[in-house]
């Protein structure tokens, strides 16, 4: 097996995505510490929704991300040599906004669920890390047993 730059582009996709996912997700999830330490009860008195809060906070954070996405692929193209078409290129603009979204919709759902900052924080490497070991970085999805193989098509960054 050579030593070519292919054989690490799909460990580099799946981080890019995991971070893509999860900044928004932890974003949102910073919610539950703000409401313990208080600090969202200006907010929440505020004569706006929660929802505007949540709907307002995703688009934020999905900034933030596409900021880090930037950036890595630039740094992808000017010193590692990566190669993108203007096609694909194209076509990665709204598969980055729409995993931010997923990833924010996530961080919702963890936020709603937890009772503290603590659970919150606990649960998110609990629910990331089976996706990135099931997205076939360290093994082939097509080789998994047929278990695994449901498990790794429900998961929102695999399927």
């Amino acid at each position: 097996m050579r030593n070519h730059s292919c054989y690490y582009l799909k460990p580099g996709y799946v981080m890019l995505a995991m971070n893509l996912f999860q900044t928004p997700m932890t974003g949102i999830t910073s919610l539950v510490e703000e409401r313990e330490t208080d600090f969202s009860q200006e907010l929440f008195i505020a004569p706006v929704s929660r929802y505007a809060i949540i709907f307002g906070k995703i688009p934020g954070e999905t900034t933030v991300t596409l900021v880090q996405c930037i950036e890595i692929i630039l740094s992808g193209l000017l010193l590692f040599g990566l190669h993108l078409s203007l096609t694909a290129a194209l076509l990665l603009i709204p598969a980055t906004l729409a995993t931010c979204l997923f990833g924010g919709a996530f961080g919702t759902l963890v936020a709603s669920l937890a009772s503290s900052a603590r659970v919150a924080s606990q649960l998110i490497p609990f629910l990331i890390m089976p996706q990135f070991l099931l997205s076939g970085v360290f093994t082939p999805i097509r080789v998994l047993p047929w278990y695994l193989d449901i498990l790794t098509h429900a998961s929102p960054l695999c399927g």
